[in-house]
């Protein structure tokens, strides 16, 4: 992968690992193809050592980041209806790794 390398940005790794996530929450609300493709970014993120650091300068930071809009948006509200439904819910896969080929 181009963006799991020392040469590039921490915070662009971690906005695109955001924008993975919500995209992918989208597309599958059970998580298991989330946790497929965002795994090996999690991963390198925990790795490189200025991770924890470009996070909380990006949230502490006057300038509104980028990635601080993306961390700091409330998005427990487009999920409350879907909490309320009971009717709607379905149980998260046993094994999510059978059969998914990303």
């Amino acid at each position: 992968m181009r963006l799991l390398h020392p040469g590039v940005n921490t915070a662009d790794i971690i906005t695109q690992y955001v924008a993975a996530i919500k995209a992918l929450r989208l597309v599958d609300h059970t998580g298991v193809v989330l946790e497929r493709v965002c795994t090996p970014v999690r991963d390198y993120l925990f790795s490189r050592e200025d991770t924890v650091r470009c996070i909380v300068t990006s949230l502490t930071n006057e300038t509104d980041s980028e990635l601080a809009q993306a961390l700091n948006k409330d998005d427990i509200d487009e999920h409350k209806s879907e909490d309320q439904d009971f009717d709607l819910w379905e149980p998260d896969p046993i094994d999510g790794n059978q059969g998914i080929q990303v």
